[in-house]
């Protein structure tokens, strides 16, 4: 793909991150009285705030699928780099190595994404765990994606 191709598609994908990051921080700030959840307080909460715990975790979602499926492997095709032929355990070590993740955050913010997939019904304090969680981490993934935006730009990849 030539450079105006990625380049194009970087720009699409991070207007799909930046309308992630909009809802999760809506989210985060309708939620921001109630936190931390517990059990009891997450199953009195009303409807419109359900649908923001509903959002939070959807974007966060939805904002780590964009990142590890399309994100990452458009930077390092940015930069120059053939990522389509390596293994996702390279891509993040190479992201690492710009200081753009640590590894160990990446998969731990992966693993949580998949235990509020797996609990969301199941067990109510593991469930109200994750969102805790996912309402503390969020940010985290945010600083992702910005430092892949701030990197293509200094770069001068990216207009600002």
């Amino acid at each position: 793909m030539d450079q105006t191709l990625l380049i194009n598609a970087m720009k699409l994908r991070l207007e799909e991150c930046s309308k992630h990051e909009e809802k999760i921080v809506s989210a985060r700030e309708h939620l921001a009285q109630f936190m931390p959840l517990t059990a009891e307080s997450y199953f009195t909460l009303d409807e419109s705030m359900s649908i923001y715990v509903d959002l939070l975790v959807y974007r966060f979602s939805k904002l780590q699928d964009t990142l590890g499926e399309h994100i990452f492997i458009l930077f390092l095709q940015l930069l120059q780099e053939n990522a389509k032929k390596k293994a996702f355990i390279d891509i993040l070590n190479r992201l690492e190595e710009l200081d753009i993740l640590s590894v160990t955050e990446w998969i731990s913010l992966r693993e949580l994404r998949n235990a509020i997939a797996h609990e969301y019904a199941d067990d109510p304090n593991e469930t109200v765990s994750a969102i805790n969680t996912i309402y503390d981490k969020s940010n985290q993934l945010i600083d992702i994606y910005h430092r892949i935006e701030q990197y293509l730009k200094a770069k001068g990849l990216l207009a600002d």
